[in-house]
């Protein structure tokens, strides 16, 4: 017996097949139905974002958020993280650039002061008022000087991905940690 469902293979298996590149340019294998290329639409600029908030459905969502966290990190970027996760706030308490906090209005008239901000289970109600405040970004990593906003929200249902996503949050937090510590020793 399989610890994973066949649905939950595939997606996990799609995620770390690909996991080297931020969107890979073309998906060859017509088995993977059920993920969709949405991430094209943000890439070339279409604000079709409701799309991307399932992430049972597209995965490109939940790597470029994993990309971007870990870049925010090395950078020693100001970070947000919107969740009621207790192991979120916990690993994250001591981190200066890293903020993690419960659903506050408060916070989303802040986020012009964040490069980068996850919403973790998010409710459907207050995703309509993050679009109110938080001015949606045209272009994953675009070289600006200005300060950016990406919004993502991370609803994961099923408990092993939800497992597993947590489990690559830190990892691509502690790989940040990484290369922000070796940025530091070449430069002194």
């Amino acid at each position: 017996m399989s610890l994973y469902s066949a649905e939950e293979k595939k997606l996990i298996n799609f995620f770390i097949k690909f996991s080297g590149y931020l969107v890979p340019p073309y998906v060859d294998n017509t088995n993977l139905t059920g993920i969709s290329k949405t991430m094209f639409f943000y890439l070339l600029g279409k604000q079709q974002f409701h799309f991307i908030y399932n992430l049972e459905k597209s995965l490109y969502p939940m790597r470029t958020a994993l990309e971007l966290l870990l870049n925010t990190v090395k950078e020693r970027g100001d970070i947000l993280i919107i969740s009621d996760s207790a192991p979120l706030k916990g690993f994250f308490k001591y981190d200066p650039y890293i903020k993690c906090t419960g659903w506050k209005r408060v916070e989303l008239s802040n986020s012009k002061n964040y490069d980068l901000i996850l919403l973790v289970d998010t409710v459907e109600e207050s995703l309509v008022e993050v679009h109110r405040k938080i001015s949606l970004i045209v272009g994953v990593g675009a070289t600006t000087t200005s300060r950016m906003s990406y919004p993502f929200n991370l609803n994961i249902e099923k408990p092993v991905l939800a497992a597993w996503f947590y489990q690559a949050i830190t990892t691509s937090c502690l790989r940040g940690y990484e290369l922000r510590k070796k940025t530091n020793e070449l430069e002194s």
